[in-house]
């Protein structure tokens, strides 16, 4: 089953002709996630991850996540909605989108007036495990590690590629079934995510080798030849296959690591499937050195 796709997707936008935020340090930056729905387990669930992220990142301004239960398209488990940030002020990249979590520890402080970093969407209608003890049964899908998998998405892990009239190019304006996001999403102008400038082609970053949007850049998004390259990244593993299959799956190609290489290891979090049963409740230090990457400052 498709689990967590990686639909980081529409961003809302401070762009350098925007008036400049005003930056406000925070005495105790956390990660605040709100749901409405009043099923104890799950509040609990979610508290837990909120708790396994905090424990990990250097925070300088709290990260809010709202969580939706609905039907959403079949064959996902889960989708998640990053708002973002572009050319705000201590970006690492210009005209590059970063998603809001990240860019507001870069900024120093809340840059977006209190606005959601990320719309967690979970399928209501699927058999979830809520305990916090790994124990799911055969036919149950552990939420504590679609919520951690979501969650990580909507820190950076991913992509807004996709391929539109058989042309590939970067950040494709969502489809997200008549869902709303708590937050505007601006035109996007077909810039990379600072996620994109990882993804590589024989040891050459995709943004430098083709234009986009083009036929070549559609054919190098479903070549099954790309692969995540980043110092820190590479310093864990000095190979990092992304899943890149020869149909563009949207929202989950490029934003996963390649399934059959990275199933049943440490690193599985960030694969594209979650089977019934599978327990994943520790980021691997793999998934943490990719978002050290992107820009995440990690607790020792």
């Amino acid at each position: 089953m498709v689990w967590g796709i990686a639909l980081c997707l529409g961003l809302s936008g401070c762009s350098n002709e925007d008036a400049a935020p005003t930056i406000v340090a925070e005495e105790n930056p956390h990660i605040e996630i709100s749901t409405s729905t009043t099923n104890a387990a799950v509040n609990t669930a979610l508290e837990a991850a909120a708790s396994i992220w905090e424990a990990r990142l250097d925070l300088r301004s709290t990260i809010k996540i709202k969580v939706v239960f609905l039907p959403i398209s079949p064959g996902f488990l889960g989708r998640a909605v990053p708002n973002g940030n572009i050319n705000f002020v201590n970006s690492n990249q210009q005209d590059i989108w970063y998603p809001s979590a990240l860019a507001k520890q870069l900024a120093g402080g809340d840059i977006n007036d209190g606005a959601n970093d990320m719309d967690i969407l979970i399928d209501g209608t699927r058999l979830f495990y809520f305990g916090l003890d790994g124990n799911p049964s055969e036919i149950q899908y552990d939420f504590l590690t679609l919520i951690l998998h979501e969650i990580t998405h909507g820190l950076g892990h991913g992509t807004l590629a996709g391929i539109d009239n058989g042309l590939g190019t970067y950040s494709i304006q969502p489809n997200l079934g008549g869902y709303d996001p708590s937050f505007e999403i601006p035109d996007l102008q077909n810039l990379p995510t600072i996620y994109d400038l990882f993804i590589v082609e024989n040891n050459v970053p995709l943004a430098t080798q083709y234009q986009s949007p083009s036929m070549a850049l559609a054919e190098a998004f479903t070549n099954n030849n790309l692969k995540f390259s980043g110092p820190n990244a590479n310093q864990v593993l000095e190979s990092i296959q992304l899943y890149a299959p020869d149909r563009f799956r949207d929202g989950t190609s490029l934003s996963h690591l390649d399934e059959n290489t990275f199933n049943e290891s440490e690193n599985a979090l960030m694969t594209p499937f979650l089977a019934e049963g599978e327990v994943l409740h520790i980021p691997s230090p793999l998934t943490l050195a990719m978002l050290k990457d992107l820009g995440w400052e990690l607790k020792n």
